[in-house]
């Protein structure tokens, strides 16, 4: 072989390495390349991952904050609900205290108005008894109803007491007003049905169903007394008037037989 041809030999050589080994490296830096991309990608997909766990703790944190600001919230609502509600306890018990006051006064006026009750039954027996003899019967069954119901458990004692005071109010509306009613007179061993007049409280009159006799109650000395006849005519005209079967008018009245009206 001639020394030109050993030298295009070795320089075809050198070139094939040298092309070798610029393939070579290539081929390193290609990978290299490509695990650069790669560690690229693997990091981005890390980053995502994180910014994903990240988003979603960030989302929780701002439920649980706002979770915590409405508990907050809720509890001061319910601390001015409590502070409200325990006025409203406080204002009870304060009525409850003074309920239990007045129950145990009530049960001292209990025990008193009852024999008050009977005092007042017993005045206005006594005072019936003292007064003109009009309308006995009514009278007396009213005070006797009233001491009956006294030993009844039937009444409570608010009832009893309001029917005492509407048997006083009865007995003061007779003073105020005029009335005409028929009843039985024992006069002198007998006995008639007369028409009495009874003039408030100022006079009480009797006259015969024929009206040929009259007379009058006299208070002092407690004792029917006859009247005149010339009263017959004005005692028929006050009862006309009473039983306003006429027009009211001045009538000459006698009064305990000494004076006149």
């Amino acid at each position: 072989m001639t020394t030109s041809r050993r030298f295009r030999v070795a320089a075809t050589l050198l070139l094939l390495g040298a092309t070798s080994a610029a393939y070579s490296q290539s081929d390193d830096t290609a990978k290299t390349l490509r695990d650069s991309v790669s560690l690229q990608e693997s990091t981005n997909r890390a980053s995502n991952a994180s910014q994903t766990v990240v988003d979603q703790y960030s989302e929780k944190t701002r439920t649980l904050l706002d979770e915590y600001r409405l508990a907050l919230r809720e509890i001061e609502n319910l601390e001015i609900y409590n502070a409200q509600m325990q006025k409203v306890v406080d204002s009870q018990q304060e009525e409850m205290d003074s309920l239990t006051v007045q129950l145990d006064h009530l049960e001292d006026t209990k025990r008193g108005i009852v024999p008050l009750m009977q005092k007042m039954i017993a005045k206005l027996d006594a005072f019936v008894k003292a007064d003109a003899p009009f309308l006995p019967e009514e009278r007396a069954a009213r005070i006797a109803n009233l001491a009956s119901m006294m030993d009844s458990s039937q009444f409570t004692d608010s009832e009893k007491y309001r029917r005492i005071l509407e048997a006083y109010q009865i007995e003061m509306d007779y003073g105020r007003n005029i009335e005409v009613y028929q009843g039985e007179l024992a006069l002198n061993g007998t006995s008639r049905t007369v028409d009495f007049l009874r003039f408030g409280r100022i006079g009480l009159y009797y006259q015969t169903l024929d009206k040929a006799e009259t007379g009058l109650w006299n208070p002092a000395t407690r004792q029917w007394e006859i009247l005149d006849n010339g009263y017959n005519s004005s005692i028929d005209k006050a009862m006309a008037i009473a039983r306003k079967q006429a027009a009211p008018a001045l009538t000459r009245l006698p009064i305990s037989a000494a004076e006149e009206l």
